[in-house]
């Protein structure tokens, strides 16, 4: 019921997805219902982690709809399918799928899938960008599994760590890291101990530190094949932001290329997103802000489509940057928004993010007069993060 860990599994999987998809549609037409059941939560484990995230939700709406009876089986096809959901169709859709996981674990008796559904009820605020709360949970379902000895206390843990980075919270990011590799240590998995090297790789590249992304993400390879194939969390664009960091457009543009075609065809938003992100920057840099805003755009349309308000926020900060060498009177506005923003929530922007929004602020001093620019920015302040999103989309 796990993921494919390696590009072998994947590359065979992949190679028998039409017969997997066969197998799949026979059981469910004809086969035993448990049996059908158990087939298609392991599918929808498979297609995710070879990036095919509506399928998996296919599979995973279709076991469920088999059967209502409180199983492991279903509490699995809930948890992954609270997931996904959430990435493709919102955090409002995913919370009525946590609910029922909620309720198969207590029909179940079972601390193990109790922890589970408060890991998915964490995924839920960061959706709705209340990080506190996030924490909080992700903190509680962690020690319940390690109370239990499970090794599956990684899950808290890693979305911990990621939403720590994401939120600029670097110092308390790189501690749930070092928890991240003691579980590793105490489970004896190495997989874990790459996470965390993954992990640190993000965090110093948000940081601006390309030297420590490098190492940190030179240590995480030795633990991985050298054909991976798609990674949901992005971390095939690590190299790309540390090229970037370093000036070096063409490296960090010809990482971006090769993989954000199967990014954006998973709609997997970990990699989708930091995918165009990436070439956007990269045309910002080179002074072609059209194309690269039109990459962000379409990242933030599809965040705000979907409702995943950390996502946004993420986005944003390149957005505003490309929009204010188009368009500098609403550029100054979506900066002032982002900046005003970031204040008042105590977030930071990754550095790669940030050096984007420095320069196309220092750009606008010459491109509006003087009081022109301070009314944009005064309206920008006053925006919260949906009516700055609204504003971005309308502009772009």
């Amino acid at each position: 019921f796990g993921l494919p860990t390696n590009g072998r599994m994947r590359h065979q999987f992949i190679m028998h997805m039409d017969n997997v998809r066969a197998a799949l549609n026979r059981a469910f037409e004809r086969g035993d219902r448990a049996t059908a059941v158990e087939l298609g939560v392991a599918a929808g484990c498979h297609f995710y982690g070879v990036g095919h995230l509506a399928e998996a939700n296919h599979w995973l709406s279709t076991a469920l709809s088999a059967s209502s009876e409180a199983t492991p089986n279903r509490a699995r096809a809930l948890t992954r399918a609270a997931l996904i959901s959430g990435f493709l169709d919102g955090p409002d859709r995913a919370q009525s799928l946590v609910e029922e996981l909620e309720a198969t674990a207590e029909e179940l008796g079972d601390d193990r899938w109790r922890a589970t559904a408060i890991e998915r009820r964490a995924l839920l605020a960061l959706s709705r960008d209340d990080v506190e709360t996030a924490s909080t949970l992700w903190d509680e379902a962690a020690q319940l599994l390690l109370d239990l000895d499970d090794p599956e206390a990684r899950v808290p843990v890693s979305n911990h760590m990621e939403a720590l980075y994401y939120a600029g919270d670097y110092l308390k990011a790189d501690l749930v890291a070092t928890q991240l590799a003691e579980l590793g240590a105490r489970f004896d998995d190495p997989e874990l101990v790459a996470s965390a090297a993954i992990g640190r790789s993000f965090i110093a590249a948000w940081r601006g530190d390309a030297d420590s992304a490098e190492r940190y993400f030179a240590a995480a390879a030795e633990y991985f094949d050298d054909d991976a194939g798609f990674d949901s969390y992005g971390s095939m664009f690590i190299p790309g932001f540390i090229a970037l960091l370093r000036g070096d457009f063409d490296e960090a543009e010809r990482v971006g290329s090769a993989h954000l075609s199967s990014a954006r065809e998973s709609r997997h938003p970990d990699s989708f997103y930091r995918g165009l992100v990436l070439i956007g920057l990269v045309h910002f840099h080179r002074g072609d802000a059209l194309t690269g805003h039109r990459f962000l755009i379409e990242a933030l349309r599809d965040a705000s489509q979907v409702g995943v308000k950390h996502f946004q926020r993420f986005v944003l900060g390149a957005t505003a940057a490309t929009l204010a060498m188009i368009d500098p009177a609403r550029g100054a506005v979506l900066l002032g928004a982002v900046q005003a923003g970031n204040r008042r929530d105590h977030r930071s922007m990754p550095a790669p993010i940030n050096d984007a929004v420095e320069r196309a602020s220092a750009a606008l001093e010459g491109s509006l007069p003087a009081d022109d620019l301070e009314r944009a920015r005064r309206r920008g302040r006053e925006m919260g993060l949906e009516e700055a999103v609204a504003f971005a989309l309308q502009a772009g």
